[in-house]
């Protein structure tokens, strides 16, 4: 049976990077182990470090998306 992967909002992701900031030092896999274990996201340790990659991008889109 695949996967029902949710896309994740822009608000989300916002959310990811500034925790990323606040509490990992920088260190996108860090977040991985709290949004996905602890939170239950179904995401992946990928996807976390392209959002941090491309996190300007991100963070001027607009949260309505």
């Amino acid at each position: 049976m695949p996967s029902q992967r949710v896309p994740k909002s822009i608000a989300e992701k916002k959310e990811v990077l500034d925790w990323i900031d606040r509490y990992a030092d920088g260190v996108p896999s860090r977040a991985f182990n709290h949004f996905a274990v602890k939170r239950g996201w179904k995401i992946s340790a990928a996807q976390i470090h392209y959002w941090y990659k491309i996190r300007e991008v991100i963070r001027q889109a607009s949260s309505d998306q």
